[in-house]
């Protein structure tokens, strides 16, 4: 799988905070990154937590 490595002061002056979710869209051969604001990285996290949930009950059903 490729894996792309950014490092930098100038990435979180842009939004790129560290452990910050980004999208990635492929357009004409350019990649853009786009971080994710602040009500779409809550939403990720309560996303995670309901998979934690779904996957424990799982896990006790199983």
């Amino acid at each position: 799988m490729p894996e792309l490595h950014l490092k930098g002061d100038c990435l979180e002056e842009a939004g790129f905070k560290t452990r910050r979710s980004v999208a990635v869209k492929i357009s004409q051969g350019c990649l853009v990154l786009m971080a994710d604001n602040n009500e779409v990285q809550e939403l990720r996290e309560q996303l995670y937590q309901a998979k934690q949930v779904v996957k424990g009950v799982k896990d006790v059903l199983v």
